[in-house]
């Protein structure tokens, strides 16, 4: 009788994945790291970090919730607008959230687009996101009280609410002095 070698006993343990295959548990992977259900190179668990289909910490994830949502300002007028507020997609790129300086950047309406500087005042935007005022300020040639920004044109100059004071002006010059009118 021919004696056959004793067999011996086959473990049943498999063997550690490689990075990028599927995981459930650390132990499944040679790296020690499933992300995800996925062996990865290492834990991966920096803000906006996750680890690629190869299996390498180099992906963005595209939003994290320890990246802050970005409130961005509401003064909206025709000369500027805001984006409005960020509350998803928070990362920018892998490592690293979305900021308010780069994600609140107005937006400017064109040099010249009609504005309401205040009631029945027409301007134009000045490409910077202001609306200029047409009105000049005082001891400035005008023909009516509606150029000036006092409301006041005064002998063809536009004047401050005030009358001028005994300082040897004449009417119609530009003033020294002025007090309010009482």
């Amino acid at each position: 009788m021919a004696r056959h070698p004793r067999r011996l006993p086959i473990s049943c343990v498999a063997a550690p994945r490689p990075n990028g295959a599927a995981c459930s548990l650390a132990t499944d992977c040679s790296s020690n790291s499933c992300v995800a259900g996925r062996c990865c190179e290492s834990a991966c668990n920096g803000v906006c970090q996750a680890c690629s289909g190869l299996g390498t910490c180099t992906a963005s994830p595209g939003d994290d919730p320890r990246c802050p949502a970005i409130d961005c300002p509401t003064s909206n007028t025709v000369c500027v607008t805001y984006p409005s507020d960020i509350a998803v997609n928070l990362c920018s790129g892998f490592g690293s959230c979305r900021d308010r300086a780069q994600e609140c950047r107005p937006t400017f309406a064109p040099q010249g687009l009609a504005c309401e500087v205040i009631n029945g005042v027409q301007g134009r935007c000045d490409g910077a996101g202001n609306c200029a005022d047409p009105r000049v300020g005082a001891g400035s040639v005008c023909t009516t009280g509606s150029q000036c920004t006092s409301g006041l044109c005064v002998s063809g100059i536009c004047r401050d609410p005030c009358r001028l004071v005994a300082s040897g002006a004449t009417q119609g010059s530009r003033y020294d002095q002025c007090v309010l009118a009482q």
